[in-house]
């Protein structure tokens, strides 16, 4: 393995969009689609504290009107990384960097998944350490995780959506990871240069339900994953 990138780290940031949508109406007061609203939302570390006696990185969150709420404490330990959120003390183990290949490891949405293979990514000129997980429940390499990043597709808010949904349909999307105020993650695309982001499950047009079923044929207007994005049926 390469040398170990650590997670946390002052200032650094995880930049994502909140999707919201509202639905559209007919004259017969029927859906016939719906209204998308995109809003920033920016994850910070500033500052530390201790918690239960342990050293912790604070995390805000800012959107783009200025407001900055304090979300929750992170500890990295022995390339291990805890969440402790706002109002809470246990902290909860998100991401595990030590384990080896063929370790299980229980996620909510697929079950037992097994650490199938690790590998080099290459994003802006850094190498990076890649976990590649395998889903028995899937029959298919389900997640990723990067070392310093967190999950390839949700980065370090793996598996949750930190802002209170209005709607159903809402939910975050990674798009950035900042340190020291360079972009990290993902991949600067440089006219004549070739990306080094992994095209795995890209080009994967498998439609699939949020319980990660797959759908042969969606229903209008219904929210969907393709592509680990999530997307409404027309």
């Amino acid at each position: 393995r390469l040398p170990y990138h650590p997670m946390l780290k002052e200032g650094k940031t995880w930049l994502y969009k909140y999707h919201h949508y509202e639905e559209k109406f007919d004259e017969d007061n029927m859906i016939t689609g719906y209204d998308e609203y995109l809003t920033d939302y920016s994850y910070v570390l500033r500052g530390d504290t201790v918690i239960n006696g342990e050293q912790a990185f604070k995390m805000y969150r800012e959107s783009e009107n200025g407001s900055s709420v304090y979300f929750a404490a992170w500890i990295e330990q022995d390339k291990r990384i805890y969440r402790i959120i706002n109002g809470e003390t246990e902290k909860t183990l998100y991401y595990d960097f030590n384990l080896k290949r063929d370790f299980l490891w229980n996620d909510y949405a697929s079950g037992t998944t097994v650490l199938h293979h690790i590998d080099t990514l290459t994003v802006n000129e850094r190498k990076y350490n890649l976990y590649h997980f395998f889903s028995y429940y899937f029959e298919e390499e389900y997640f990723d995780w990067v070392e310093g990043i967190g999950d390839y597709y949700e980065g370090i808010l793996e598996n949750g959506l930190s802002v209170r949904p209005t709607c159903v349909c809402d939910y975050l999307s990674f798009e950035k990871c900042f340190e020291d105020g360079v972009q990290i993650y993902p991949q600067v695309i440089i006219p004549n240069a070739i990306s080094s982001i992994p095209s795995s499950r890209k080009d994967d047009e498998t439609v699939y339900d949020l319980q990660g079923r797959i759908v042969t044929t969606p229903q209008r207007n219904g929210l969907y994953i393709k592509n680990g994005k999530k997307f409404i049926a027309h």
